[in-house]
């Protein structure tokens, strides 16, 4: 997936949710009754009505599943399609009032609908919907939205980030969260593949710090919070220092506002979970991590405070895991591969890097492996090993999907697969050494590494939020930040 796709359906996926919470209508649009007013016959049985009727049914409802591609798939394409499709809109909205407010709400759902699916068909034909809308629902901040959500998947950042900003200027929380994730976005292609610029963030974090009114949805709230602490979290990645630890004390301290307020589940989850590892990873005295394991049961939280785990056996598994990495010895060979978004890497960035620190003091050689297959993904997974001052014995960019495979075979004197697309010199290298003592993968999507590995029988570990389906395969599974701790104990001071 490229990385313009990748951030189109990453805005998309962070977009929708809070986007729907704008407006004060209900959540669950009703259908148009007689009771209100009579539908003419020409009206009723139009591209709009039956998109409508088919958007109020269940997300999993067979009939929608199977019949509302076909209903938008010629808006993208079709000016004739759209411009009966904004006749009926035109009709709808003529009725609405301060009492029957829906027709607005339902115009909007169904241009959202029609941009998730339109932007990745013709975007071209998303803009022309867009702005023969622009005239019926005038300066609707909902529509300013999806106008610069649309845009930024189209890579037209610049633009995005206005429409955006017009549309916080309107009073949209949610167009506040979008602008400084568009912003961050325009920031971080400036950089390309070098990964850092002074001051790349400053702009978006300017913006992320605005402030909260009682009028904003929580879920607008948890989105504002949540993106000013990765941003404060990403920024602390890339510096040094005192300039570095300051970022990550504060994204902490917006750790710890969103454990407090009234956010979904695994928000606050994820914070506790975040908050516990940057406090211990800090040395800094809290009891977040009680409180992490108490309510969130995360493993590595309650190995820090002293607490039972909740699952005795994984704690095993991470403990044996780390004596596997007390006992490597100089020479020994360990494979680590990052695969995964830039969001995920990231937010794995410096639990990796104390990972990579034990495996760096052991003297190990340590093969490092760069799937994430972005254009930061070098330079991401290069400062991971910085932070850990680890001088990998070998760094292979490993965009081919049969790289780990290739790696797999040759550890285990097997015949190269054809079209293994290692060097040759590191093939050689390879050739003859012991199989390694330990294949640790960092991410997400991983599934094909696990199982190239496994197929010959070299242990794996695994760091990621995402439950493998060979979990069972696996030496250990690090399912949160804090678990690093359990592999690798915070040294105590003398």
């Amino acid at each position: 997936m490229s990385r313009r796709a990748a951030f189109a359906l990453a805005v998309l996926a962070a977009s929708v949710a809070c986007s729907r919470n704008e407006s004060t209508a209900p959540s669950t649009p009703a259908a148009i009754t007689p009771a209100a007013f009579e539908i003419p016959e020409e009206v009723a049985d139009t591209r709009y009505m039956r998109m409508r009727q088919l958007l109020e049914r269940p997300v999993d409802d067979r009939r929608r599943a199977t019949e509302l591609f076909g209903l938008v798939k010629p808006l993208c394409t079709d000016a004739e399609a759209r411009r009966a499709w904004l006749d009926t809109a035109k009709w709808s909205l003529d009725h609405a009032d301060e009492q029957f407010y829906l027709p607005s709400r339902v115009t909007l759902d169904m241009l959202e609908h029609v941009a998730s699916v339109c932007g990745r068909q013709s975007p071209k034909g998303l803009f022309a919907l867009l702005d023969g809308a622009e005239p019926l629902l005038g300066d609707e901040p909902r529509l300013l939205v999806i106008r610069a959500r649309s845009l930024a998947a189209a890579g037209q950042l610049e633009t995005a980030l206005e429409v955006a900003q017009r549309a916080a200027s309107l009073g949209s929380p949610h167009a506040l969260v979008l602008a400084a994730n568009v912003e961050a976005r325009r920031a971080r292609d400036a950089a390309s593949s070098d990964g850092w610029a002074p001051g790349m963030l400053d702009r978006a974090l300017s913006i992320a710090r605005a402030e909260a009114n009682e009028s904003w949805p929580s879920i607008d709230l948890a989105a504002l919070l949540a993106t000013r602490a990765r941003l404060l979290r990403e920024r602390a990645f890339w510096t040094e220092g005192q300039a570095s630890a300051k970022d990550r004390i504060q994204a902490g301290q917006v750790f710890e506002r969103l454990l407090l307020g009234p956010f979904p589940e695994e928000v606050r989850s994820r914070a506790g979970d975040a908050l516990c590892f940057t406090i211990a990873d800090l040395g800094l005295e809290s009891d977040a991590c009680r409180r992490s394991a108490q309510r969130y049961r995360h493993l590595g939280a309650a190995d820090l405070a002293g607490l039972p785990p909740g699952e005795p056996s994984r704690r095993d598994a991470l403990r044996r895991l780390g004596g596997t990495i007390d006992d490597l010895k100089e020479g020994d060979l360990v494979v680590v591969v990052l695969r995964g978004d830039e969001q995920e890497i990231l937010e794995w960035g410096f639990p990796t890097a104390r990972l990579l620190r034990a495996l760096s003091d052991s003297g190990a050689d340590v093969l490092l492996v760069d799937r994430t297959r972005l254009e930061r993904g070098p330079a991401l997974v290069k400062r991971a090993a910085a932070w850990a001052g680890l001088d990998p014995w070998r760094f292979v960019e490993g965009d081919h999907v049969e790289t780990v495979s290739c790696l797999a075979a040759v550890l285990a004197d097997r015949r190269t697969p054809a079209g293994c697309p290692l060097e040759a010199g590191l093939i050689q290298a390879l050739e003859g050494r012991d199989a390694p003592k330990l294949a640790l993968l960092v991410g997400r999507e991983l599934e094909p590494e696990i199982e190239d590995l496994r197929l010959y029988e070299h242990p794996v570990a695994l760091a990621s939020f995402r439950k493998s389906k060979k979990a069972d395969e696996l030496v250990a599974w690090l399912k949160s930040l804090s678990d690093v701790f359990v592999v690798v104990p915070p040294r105590t001071s003398s």
